[in-house]
């Protein structure tokens, strides 16, 4: 689910914690010591250079992150913890945390992260037992920008990037949010004319826009619902993405934390056992729900006109086209009636794109394995067992 998200914000949490601020007898050492501990629990290894106070902060120097064997350490630089102050419970929390401009190549690609801080992480004490914390909890995270380059040329960015964490007063619930101000792309090196061709006549050589996501988790039960998740482009419509599920419990995040920190130097043998034990675990987990949503802000509308050019023929013709041919592409997966009812959406769409929806809504919370299994041996059924039904043209409020 959400945890190999959460994973990035949390090992990032992780590895701006290590230079920890040393107020009030906190040792830059003993700081240094945690955030390694930290760090592991993640299945990932930080080394450093050195540790200082200077200037009433912690600072790590010439820290490097390795995961696996496979992979080479991550040069972090230097990591700057600020106000560290000891809680009640022997934690240390960091009022800020910040790294320096962050930069890695990845096939032929370069990534760099700059202005990285993260405020209120804490770093857990060895007695700690609030799984949480142990695996990085942070209130808020923030990066000003996310550049990706290619031949010196600028290819992806994105700007004012901001995570944040609220823990309920007991500690058993949380709620996330996180946005994006502004992110950009250049499309038009693609070495295809075709498809310079069609992403230029819809207006997509240089896309921009937004994102948003919010949503909540609740330990006792393991509810964990991504309420939203929308990245909006500009002169093209919204694409956004909910999910709910259960079973992501203390024990169940104790259990693939214990099995992250194990992957970490595991022989291929270790890693072969690893890979049916997250089978185990995968049969605690249950879906309960999710949907994939577009509205459309012209997109669509420029994509059927684009088609029925191609083709010479009207959007009416389209939707006809589309209605007949649906119900015959998918029929070997789906029911007759839920087929013919996706044929009919698609066309009142394409007639008049507004808006189109995939939803999934059962009874009640199904096991994922449950899923995987009827996937396998009755496509068929998925359809009534999940809740799936296809919407156009309708508020997403009414739905």
């Amino acid at each position: 689910m959400l945890a190999r998200s959460f994973a990035t914000f949390l090992l990032a949490s992780s590895v701006s914690l290590t230079a920890l601020s040393a107020a009030q007898a906190v040792e830059p050492q003993d700081v240094a010591n945690r955030f390694k501990e930290l760090v592991a629990g993640q299945g990932a290894t930080l080394s450093w250079s050195s540790v200082e106070e200077t200037g009433g902060a912690i600072v790590m120097r010439g820290a490097t992150v390795k995961g696996n064997a496979e992979i080479p350490p991550a040069n972090l630089g230097d990591i700057t913890f600020e106000g560290v102050e000891e809680a009640d419970n022997g934690d240390y929390v960091v009022e800020t945390l910040s790294m320096p401009t962050y930069s890695t190549v990845s096939e032929g690609a370069t990534v760099t992260l700059d202005g990285l801080s993260i405020s209120g992480a804490v770093l857990p004490s060895p007695t700690s037992t609030d799984i949480v914390s142990q695996s990085g909890f942070f209130d808020s995270l923030d990066v000003d920008s996310v550049k990706v380059e290619k031949d010196g040329k600028q290819l992806f960015t994105m700007s004012g990037l901001n995570y944040s964490l609220e823990r309920a007063d007991d500690g058993r619930s949380y709620e996330f949010t996180g946005t994006a101000d502004a992110f950009s792309a250049d499309l038009s090196g693609t070495g295809d004319p075709q498809t310079l061709a069609m992403l230029t006549a819809l207006g997509l050589t240089q896309p921009k826009g937004t994102f948003e996501m919010a949503g909540s988790w609740t330990l006792d039960d393991g509810n964990m619902s991504l309420e939203q998740m929308d990245f909006t482009v500009d002169n093209a419509g919204t694409i956004g993405f909910t999910i709910d599920v259960s079973g992501y419990t203390e024990e169940f995040l104790k259990a693939a934390r214990e099995m992250q920190k194990n992957l970490a130097n595991a022989t291929e043998e270790q890693k072969a056992s690893a890979s049916m034990a997250a089978m185990g675990l995968m049969q605690q987990l249950s879906f309960g729900g999710a949907s994939i949503r577009y509205d459309d802000n012209t997109l669509a509308g420029r994509a059927l006109d684009l088609a029925g050019g191609m083709q010479q023929m009207k959007r009416t013709d389209l939707a006809k086209m589309a209605e007949a041919m649906i119900p015959a592409a998918i029929g070997q997966y789906v029911k007759p009636e839920f087929a013919k009812q996706i044929a009919g959406e698609v066309a009142k769409f394409i007639q008049d794109p507004k808006s189109i929806e995939i939803s999934a809504d059962p009874a009640q919370p199904v096991p994922f394995m449950s899923v995987g299994m009827s996937a396998m041996s009755a496509p068929q059924n998925i359809p009534d067992e999940l809740g799936i039904t296809v919407t156009a043209n309708e508020d997403a409020e009414e739905e």
